[in-house]
């Protein structure tokens, strides 16, 4: 159930008892004394089953580890598929149901199927027995089944199939898969939906309904399938029992496992419940019952049926605190892939080995419904609600026995059961009342089933005593002859003790030298440990300088690999200057040249000039300027 943890409450048991028998009293039973009960005479019930081959074959190839795996992750639910149903009794047991009660009612004794015992079948692992399967507005089957097959939605709608006013998947589809896929985890969790909606679930025969694939994904996140089996197979029986007929779509496996161990198991093979490798489903297969008995002689016996001829609680069934209440209704709703109903496990607590007082079941047959009804969708929410508060009462001493105030309440309780009318089946009239007969009856073969047992216990104490006796002359024999054997010992033993005595001294000296050289060791290893410990401090420390050098180095890689850029630059600008000077010499060089030349041109006009007059004279003059100008040119450069 998604939802927040559930919180359970452990009443005690003498509360409980107080408690039921003043709201019993004050609220009275879910039927009235005036109710009158309609159901038909007889039952015809169909038990047609799946061919379950295909699954077996599938299940015996796979190795031990792969089954093992299996079992551990979904219960024992493979195991069923070799449970050999007892048609006979399953037709013969529906007669005594009381849907009102959901209960069997065999002449003065109830007993119904519960969520401990179908737990304690499969041996499933749950982390919270509360958490448990609840439908929702959309189940989603498409789309979970789709996830769990790693395949598309449209690939599983191809292969839905309309069966009446189901919708189903063929168990061929499914089958290929598995073969295909038969050692991987996808393939294991399909075999399980497929024993899930063919074994445990088998409401269309060939087909899984899309309702298990819903319960399934539930169950795979860990949700209890216990709640949900159950409630599939209270609600097929009530349908069956009110209509006089019906094909049964509960698990009829479990509900026959159930019904022999608490009547036919006479040699059993079955581990005690606590043992760590207990198999009850398997076990149930290898255990020896009774021949089979027709219909009639079972309904024959069932009539007739004493308490002392009952095996209460089942040899796989273990001790522990039992569920008997859910929110503030005194009884327990469960919810299954298609429907709700509510049952008492408070009125069958001998089947958990204790005493069973007067119980509660006021509005017990208030609540029973079909998904899809008006409303159900409110009553769904209120019945996830009720499983936050849960309720378990502790078992107290282990007893079949009843109180007295509860044999009076079975004999009054007005109870929706119609047995079937076989004059065959009828005895001679009795001269006095029935009860009577059957009270003396019942405490007859109560006295014969004790001294039976007494008389049984007393030929094994004398048998255990004769092979005491036995033992005890053997023990004799070999005490003497061990009193020879301990004299010649007992001196060797002497002789031994002090040889050993000297060399344990001897030893306990080396002991002591060792413990002294071991202590020497010690303090070396300490100091070797301080010394590594400093030496590792000091390394940490350089470590830390070394990677500040590192970064400090990375940073003048990265500076001189600028001055670098730069140097090749200023190389580059150089080179481009020193071009430039040289062409300028040159170029001052051949100034100079034409300097000297006109220096030269200019010393010979000179010459060639007389100082006659003033402008004669002022030429010369301007001539010997230029001349001495253009001289100096020609010797800077």
């Amino acid at each position: 159930m998604e939802s927040s943890w559930p919180s359970s409450s452990y009443d005690g048991i003498y509360q409980v008892t107080q408690h039921m028998a003043s709201t019993q009293q004050s609220e009275g039973d879910c039927l009235s004394k005036d109710h009158f009960s309609s159901l038909p005479d007889r039952v015809h019930l169909d038990l047609k089953q799946n061919d379950f081959t295909d699954l077996l074959n599938i299940w015996d190839k796979w190795g031990a580890t792969t089954r093992a795996n299996f079992d551990r992750k979904y219960g024992h639910i493979a195991r069923l598929l070799k449970v050999q149903i007892d048609e006979q009794l399953l037709k013969a047991i529906v007669q005594f149901w009381d849907p009102s009660y959901r209960c069997f009612v065999f002449n003065k004794v109830d007993m119904v199927p519960t969520i401990e015992e179908y737990s304690a079948l499969l041996q499933i692992d749950l982390d919270n027995p509360d958490k448990i399967y609840w439908r929702g507005q959309k189940t989603g089957h498409r789309r979970k089944l789709a996830k769990m097959m790693g395949i598309t939605s449209a690939e599983v709608d191809q292969n839905l199939r309309k069966k009446g006013d189901n919708e189903c998947i063929p168990w061929s589809f499914l089958r290929s898969y598995i073969m295909k896929q038969r050692d991987t985890e996808q393939g294991q969790l399909v075999m399980a939906l497929a024993i899930y909606g063919l074994v445990i679930f088998p409401k269309v025969l060939g087909h899984i309904e899309v309702g298990i694939i819903d319960f399934f994904e539930q169950v795979v996140n860990k949700a209890n399938p216990s709640p949900s089996i159950l409630a599939e197979t209270l609600r097929s029986l009530n349908y069956c029992r009110r209509k006089g007929e019906g094909r049964f779509v509960g698990c009829a496996q479990l509900l026959s496992i159930w019904i022999v161990s608490h009547f036919e198991c006479k040699v059993d093979k079955f581990r005690k419940p606590f043992h760590p490798q207990t198999a009850p489903i398997r076990e149930f297969c290898e255990s020896e019952w009774p021949e089979n008995r027709t219909k009639e002689q079972w309904i024959s016996r069932f009539r007739e049926l004493m308490s002392v001829e009952v095996t209460w609680r089942a040899p796989w069934m273990p001790h522990h605190p039992v569920l008997y209440k859910c929110g503030n209704e005194p009884w327990v709703p469960l919810m299954g892939p298609w429907g709700a109903i509510s049952y008492a496990p408070i009125m069958v607590r001998r089947q958990f080995g204790s005493e069973q007082f007067v119980p509660m079941t006021h509005r017990l047959n208030t609540l029973e419904f079909a998904y899809g009804e008006p409303g159900f969708l409110k009553r769904i929410e209120e019945i996830a609600q009720a499983w936050k508060k849960t309720s378990r009462v502790d078992q107290g001493r282990y007893t079949d026995e009843v109180t007295t105030g509860y044999q009076i309440w079975h004999d009054q309780r007005v109870k929706d059961v119609v047995y079937p009318k076989e004059d065959a089946l009828r005895g001679p009239v009795d001269p006095e009342p029935r009860d009577a007969l059957l009270e003396s009856e019942l405490a007859r073969k109560k006295s014969e089933a004790e001294n039976a047992s007494w008389k049984q216990r007393y030929e094994d104490l004398q048998k255990e005593c004769e092979k005491m006796k036995r033992e005890v002359s053997e023990q004799r024999k070999k005490v003497r002859k061990m009193e020879g054997k301990y004299e010649s010992l007992n001196d060797k033993f002497s002789a031994t003790t002090s040889e050993l005595q000297r060399e344990i001294q001897v030893r306990e000296n080396r002991g002591n030298e060792l413990q002294t050289h071991n202590d020497g060791l010690r303090r070396q290893v300490r100091f070797q440990q301080e010394s590594i410990q400093l030496l590792r401090q000091e390394y940490e420390e350089l470590e830390g300088v070394m990677t500040t050098y590192q970064q400090e180095y990375e940073r003048l890689k990265q500076q001189s690999t600028r001055i670098q850029e730069w140097g090749e630059s200023y190389r580059q600008a150089y080179t481009e200057k020193y071009n430039q000077m040289d062409y300028l010499v040159w170029q001052m060089r051949e100034v100079a040249y034409k300097a000297r030349s006109m220096a030269w041109k200019t010393d010979i006009l000179r010459s060639q000039i007389f100082p006659v007059g003033k402008q004669e004279q002022q030429l010369i003059k301007y001539l010997d300027e230029v001349y001495s100008h253009y001289n100096k040119i020609g010797e800077y450069f």
